[in-house]
């Protein structure tokens, strides 16, 4: 069944709905989720991220799924690094998934509680990541919508680069193909297709751009596949390492933004 419809940019001006099923959110939070930490009853989770942002997805589903609890940071909490901080001091916050841009200007001191630091929505600075990462555990995250929220996920060590994305997660496929949708040698860049339980429906109301973007898997038939724009790269360890769009794709404050969406509204002043 149908969890919920959430909306990312879209090229023409016109915002994309994605269809996410309760299959997508169950895996994500009862099976992915315990990949990366194990967290005990009485821990707490940041509520950072706006209704609107699908990382809000994962802080409610995950917290009510497995008994945590949710700490919600209002908007005056959200501006503000002293009062987040407080926040997150006051009720021992565990685990934070906060957007690379507010990371790198939080202090230790506004995150002392945290076990776990997650990173996501666009390149987080490597020099953000060593510091956090002498005090607790640096989670970088990747994902498209499309693909309920989180896709891959790597535990920064130092000696990392911050491009590395990681590795699939729990019942998740990831290809990485040229433009004839062969895969390609090991460190040779190519697009990102994802596939497994996490990919989404598709598109609301838009059979044309779903049967763009969600595709026939090329090497597992009857199943699909959706085509990121990600251009990426594998490493020899079984790691993905992120190297741009391929597309005209830009990311703001950890938002996908279609440039032709801008141009759109432009065109209409």
């Amino acid at each position: 069944d149908l969890a919920y419809t959430i909306y990312t940019s879209g090229t023409t001006g016109r915002p994309k709905g994605v269809l996410v099923s309760h299959e997508n959110v169950t895996n994500l939070v009862c099976v992915q989720s315990a990949q990366f930490f194990m967290l005990d009853k009485a821990s707490a989770v940041l509520g950072f991220a706006a209704t609107v942002f699908d990382a809000n997805v994962w802080e409610t589903f995950y917290c009510l799924l497995n008994g945590h609890k949710l700490i919600v940071a209002n908007g005056e909490q959200r501006k503000d690094l002293g009062l987040l901080g407080k926040l997150v001091n006051e009720y021992s916050v565990a685990v934070a998934l906060l957007p690379p841009a507010l990371a790198s200007l939080l202090a230790i001191g506004h995150l002392k509680p945290l076990q776990y630091l997650i990173v996501g929505g666009e390149s987080c600075d490597i020099t953000t990541m060593i510091r956090f990462s002498e005090h607790f555990q640096v989670l970088n995250a990747y994902g498209p919508t499309e693909n309920t929220v989180i896709s891959t996920i790597h535990a920064f060590s130092h000696g990392d680069c911050s491009t590395i994305i990681g590795k699939p997660l729990a019942n998740v496929q990831a290809f990485v193909v040229d433009v004839n949708f062969q895969l390609v040698p090991i460190g040779v860049p190519g697009e990102l297709l994802v596939g497994g339980m996490n990919v989404s429906r598709g598109y609301l109301n838009r059979p044309d751009l779903t049967e763009e973007r969600f595709v026939d898997n090329p090497f597992s038939p009857g199943e699909r596949v959706y085509r990121t724009g990600d251009l990426v790269r594998w490493f020899n360890n079984g790691d993905l390492g992120f190297l741009g769009r391929i597309n005209s794709q830009v990311k703001l404050r950890g938002f996908r933004i279609e440039l032709g969406e801008i141009e759109s509204v432009l065109s209409t002043i």
